[in-house]
């Protein structure tokens, strides 16, 4: 039977939540724990139901390149993969799967992907090592307000280089920014997943430290490089 389904794409038959707008994502019935956090990362899009117990559900379907956006962060946070895409759109496909969301997927792409990590970045900054890091632990600490996080173990010269663990999860988890900054203005910042951290989280934090890159007029030329030395535009990086 599964080799069957395999052969002609039939996804694994999943129970909708009710409540769920028609259309490709959804809410997995009794797949919810309450956590408030896909509702939190698209309250445009995911409502939370009393009636019967209590459970998200997707109230609307994205219908824009934001709402795109939200829809597929809500299914990241999910923390018991509950939010799931029951579409056959390639491109959707292509982004979840290089997002290593395969298993969040009912159908399976036409076309072959692998997960894409980006861990190095660089970019021009008209300021100093101390200025851009402040921006960046600002931004990282003020985002996502009901997630527990800080940033911890410091060290450096604050001039040229400075390193610096962002963690969150009850602190159980953390990636590490390694920044460095050279005499033209250059900064590099590399990043890594604690030994307790899935290395699939590094993507989701170049993502976050791309966006807010985006937002800063003092940062230019920003080059984004994957685990295979690939590189990619901050446009590619989402």
């Amino acid at each position: 039977m599964n080799l069957f389904r395999n052969l002609f794409n039939i996804p694994k038959k999943r129970k909708r939540f009710l409540g769920n707008a028609e259309g490709d994502f959804y809410a997995e019935y009794g797949a919810c724990t309450s956590c408030g956090a896909p509702q939190a990362e698209a309250p445009d899009l995911i409502d939370h139901s009393e009636k019967e117990y209590s459970h998200c559900f997707f109230k609307k379907q994205p219908q824009t390149d934001d709402e795109l956006d939200r829809a597929i962060n809500a299914l990241l946070v999910s923390c018991v993969s509950g939010i799931r895409y029951g579409g056959k759109d390639e491109k959707i496909l292509k982004r979840l799967y290089e997002m290593g969301c395969a298993a969040e997927c009912d159908y399976k792409p036409i076309g072959k992907y692998k997960v894409i990590i980006w861990d190095k970045v660089t970019f021009k900054f008209d300021g100093s090592l101390a200025e851009i890091v402040k921006i960046i632990q600002d931004a990282l600490i003020a985002a996502r307000p009901w997630i527990n996080k800080s940033i911890t173990n410091q060290a450096g010269d604050e001039t040229t280089f400075w390193t610096f663990f962002y963690r969150w999860a009850g602190l159980l988890h953390g990636i590490i920014y390694r920044c460095h900054i050279n005499h033209s203005g250059e900064v590099t910042i590399e990043l890594a997943a604690e030994n307790n951290t899935l290395p699939i989280s590094i993507r989701g934090s170049a993502i976050e430290l791309n966006s807010i890159l985006q937002s800063e007029k003092q940062v230019s030329n920003v080059i984004w490089f994957d685990q295979d030395k690939k590189t990619y535009s901050s446009k590619e990086v989402k």
